[in-house]
């Protein structure tokens, strides 16, 4: 966080920060409330009881008040300076992906990833290079178009679930590779069976058409494609959002972005 709060400002000029603390045990919820009362652009979002990944994300982009969000993980895999990759693209979409450059991740963790987005291809017809790397920018605007209540998932088939309810929204879309980095904080939990688990029960689900991804209508995404929809928001401000002590920074656009 104080690496966000560090850099965000060459790209924006007024940021707030939102950390999501979603049921912690430690002392996570601590820590936040007291950098909080530190900084006036921090602020503090506290689950009672522990709503996955998916919800902590959610909860975050929902609080987001501006413009443009961008969310990330917490872990240090990824340089939140790389932010520059995605505003540099920004203009004539609504949302930037990234996607991991040499993914730093033990071969068993990018097999499995390797899988999970073959299968989202196949059973989606049509797929995202790498609908979990967590370096993301929307236009806020996105999100009132395409609530965030039609995303049902709130475990790790929530990104992707969210991708392709925004993909079927007709959103346009565009994807930039990212440096990624060996994890020098926290624990990956993302290979857990009982996270595979649920995440396989959200996505037969959703190709079943049992709960969420949007509507039936179906659009292929190749590489490098953008999507067409409706009009853009005016560029004004910017959002991040991290995984490990989930955090969300809001911001007003600086002449860099």
């Amino acid at each position: 966080m104080r690496d966000a709060l560090t850099v965000l400002p060459r790209f924006a000029d007024d940021i707030e920060v939102t950390v999501i603390d979603d049921g912690s045990t430690d002392r996570t919820g601590k820590i936040a409330d007291d950098l909080a009362k530190a900084d006036p652009r921090v602020h503090v979002v506290h689950h009672g009881a522990r709503r996955g990944y998916g919800g902590a994300v959610r909860s975050g982009l929902l609080s987001g008040t501006k413009e443009f969000i961008f969310f990330t993980d917490g872990d240090r895999q990824f340089d939140i300076a790389d932010l520059g990759r995605l505003t540099a693209v920004i203009d004539g979409v609504e949302v930037v992906l990234g996607y991991r450059l040499k993914r730093q991740d033990p071969p068993r963790t990018r097999f499995v990833a390797w899988v999970y987005n073959r299968v989202i291809r196949v059973l989606f017809f049509g797929g995202f290079r790498d609908v979990d790397c967590a370096f993301k920018l929307f236009r806020r605007e996105v999100f009132e178009r395409v609530p965030l209540a039609s995303v049902r998932s709130n475990g790790a088939f929530f990104s992707a679930e969210m991708l392709i309810t925004l993909r079927r929204a007709g959103v346009r879309m565009r994807e930039v590779g990212v440096p990624h980095y060996p994890r020098s904080a926290g624990k990956a939990k993302g290979q857990q069976p009982k996270v595979i688990l649920r995440a396989i029960r959200d996505l037969l689900a959703c190709a079943c058409g049992s709960g969420g991804c949007g509507s039936s209508s179906i659009s292929r995404l190749r590489r490098g494609d953008t999507l067409r929809a409706g009009g853009l928001a005016p560029r004004g401000t910017l959002a991040s959002l991290a995984e490990q002590g989930p955090l969300l920074l809001t911001a007003r656009r600086s002449s860099s972005f």
